[in-house]
């Protein structure tokens, strides 16, 4: 018999509960038939961040299925392949979600291994992976096989591909497509890049979903703009710019409520027209002039450095252009009112990072995607939906020590930060 695993005061090993000890409360509605009801209660949260109440509807959980399934294109043909938890959105609204809706097989895995990925994958049949972040990544961190582009797979889906590993996983893998989603925490907005022509991009509006606009924004006052009869401004082509999504038409994907039954702060009334609401979500992005959105960054990660505006993604993905790299994380410290990117590297194979190849190549790119600070480290921590932890590397001061170089201007160079502190 299996050994009970000892579990701290308040702790309850799901799996040991029996459903059938277990009483309903006496108000419960198995089947309450409305698309507004609760269906589900997601807590998300970083590592050391308190759990946040993500409020999941009947019908946001049906629209996000009926999305991936026919975004997709799943059928009795297909068996999906999941290897994101199901406490992640990710995983339960569009992975199983959209499985189930499209009536194809499941395949369930405990977790996501790059090393018995492919093993898995062929052994069930898996027509369609769902990925999310940098998982694909680490698919591409594995040494090379003569068997990469042999294999079941017509299609990743998820959000969070970069375009660099976009164009890698086609090289390598073989004659797969990839469907790039992006859907905003509180579900009102969804994109999805489609065609895979603009390799990168997050697309366009899913129908069904919202209606979205851009809304200027002065990133040095960290305020909208408005103009002068106080509507908000919307973004031209290519300017970047917070995303909105409509809430006064919007079917009842979620609740804008907080856990003490307000509205939302974020809930801007008035915004382009008498009367209407829209929900401001908390990423910038920009729309180029065929009407197909992209990423620009998380607005919180904006940098407002001494050489200008710059998204900590922007200098993430100048860097992995710098093959030495394997994972690369920017962040901002303060410094005389301005911020100094820092980028924490792993580096193939953890060697030692090459600081006159690094040089060289920091001297090529622009002043503003060139970080301050250079911090190496052997891995970077990563969240359960496969993105970095920004939160457990971040500090508010510089860093020092061993493994952090610091931009000398004069040498136009990196030096361990040891030496330019003079220790």
């Amino acid at each position: 018999a299996r050994q009970a695993a000892s579990l701290p005061a308040g702790v309850v090993a799901m799996e040991e509960i029996d459903p059938g000890s277990v009483p309903l409360p006496q108000d419960y509605e198995a089947n309450p038939g409305r698309g507004g009801d609760l269906a589900m209660i997601l807590l998300t949260a970083g590592r050391q961040a308190k759990p946040r109440l993500a409020r999941i509807t009947n019908q946001r959980w049906a629209f996000s299925a009926y999305g991936s399934a026919a975004a997709c294109g799943l059928s009795s043909k297909d068996t999906v392949y999941c290897c994101l938890p199901l406490h992640h959105p990710a995983g339960m609204l569009v992975a199983l979600g959209g499985g189930l809706v499209g009536g194809s097989r499941l395949a369930l895995a405990s977790g996501f291994e790059p090393e018995t990925f492919w093993d898995e994958v062929r052994r069930y049949g898996a027509t369609v992976v769902f990925y999310a972040g940098e998982m694909l990544r680490a698919l591409l961190d594995a040494s090379p096989s003569a068997t990469d582009n042999k294999n079941p797979v017509r299609l990743f889906a998820g959000s969070g591909l970069r375009r660099d590993v976009w164009v890698r996983v086609l090289q390598r893998f073989g004659p797969v497509a990839i469907l790039e989603f992006y859907a905003s925490t509180e579900g009102l907005a969804v994109l999805a890049n489609a065609s895979g022509e603009k390799q990168g991009a997050l697309g366009r509006s899913l129908p069904g979903s919202a209606e979205i606009r851009l809304a200027r924004y002065d990133f040095e006052r960290s305020e909208l703009v408005r103009s002068e009869d106080g509507r908000l401004v919307e973004c031209a082509d290519e300017e970047p710019g917070i995303l909105l999504a409509r809430a006064d038409t919007m079917h009842p994907l979620v609740s804008l409520e907080d856990d003490h039954g307000r509205l939302s702060d974020r809930l801007q009334e008035g915004a382009f027209e008498e009367g209407d609401s829209w929900f401001l979500a908390q990423d910038v992005l920009r729309r180029d002039a065929d009407g197909d959105y992209w990423f620009v960054d998380r607005l919180g990660r904006m940098l407002r450095t001494e050489h200008g505006l710059v998204a900590t993604r922007s200098i993430e993905d100048a860097l992995y252009a710098y093959g030495a790299i394997r994972q690369a994380v920017v962040y901002g410290v303060a410094d005389a009112g301005t911020d100094v990117p820092v980028a924490v590297l792993a580096t193939e194979g953890d060697v030692p990072l090459d600081l006159e190849a690094l040089s060289a190549f920091a001297r090529r790119l622009p002043a503003l995607r060139r970080p301050g600070y250079i911090r190496q480290q052997a891995s970077i921590p990563m969240t359960d939906g496969f993105r970095p932890d920004k939160a457990r590397l971040q500090s508010a001061d510089p860093p020092t020590g061993e493994g952090v170089f610091v931009w000398d201007a004069t040498k136009e160079a990196y030096v361990p930060a040891r030496e330019a502190a003079g220790l």
